[in-house]
C-alpha cells in the first residue's frame, strides 16, 4: 500500500484528492513463469492463458483502494464501480485509471 500511495502521489502531481463518486479500472499484469515453454509463453502474451495464481484480484483491488486513500480520493468508500483484470505480460505492473462518476 505504501508503494501504491507513493506512485499515486506522483501521478496526482499536486492535485487535491477527489471528493466525488469514482470508477476505478485496474489492469494487473503478472509475470510469465520463466519455466514455461516458448509456445506457452506466447499463449499467455496473446491472452489465451490467464493467471489464476496469487495475488487474488480482490486483494489487489483492496490494496489500491487503501493505498489511494487521501491521495487520489478522500476515502475508498467513494468507489462505486470497479473493473479488475489480471493478465500475463512481459513487464509486470499495475495500471490504474480513475474517473469521476457523473450523474445520469
Amino acid at each position: 500500500e505504501g508503494l501504491i500511495a507513493h506512485a499515486a502521489h506522483h501521478a496526482m502531481q499536486g492535485l487535491a484528492p477527489m471528493s466525488c463518486a469514482v470508477s476505478v479500472e485496474i489492469i494487473a499484469t503478472m509475470p510469465i513463469p520463466a519455466s514455461w515453454s516458448a509456445k506457452k509463453r506466447q499463449q499467455a502474451l496473446i491472452g489465451a492463458l490467464h493467471p489464476t495464481t496469487k495475488p487474488d484480484i480482490d486483494n489487489i483491488v483492496k490494496a489500491i483502494g487503501d493505498g489511494c486513500n487521501a491521495v487520489v480520493w478522500d476515502d475508498d468508500k467513494q468507489i462505486v464501480r470497479v473493473l479488475g483484470v489480471k493478465r500475463y505480460g512481459s513487464t509486470p505492473g499495475l495500471c490504474v485509471s480513475v474517473e469521476q462518476v457523473l450523474l445520469q
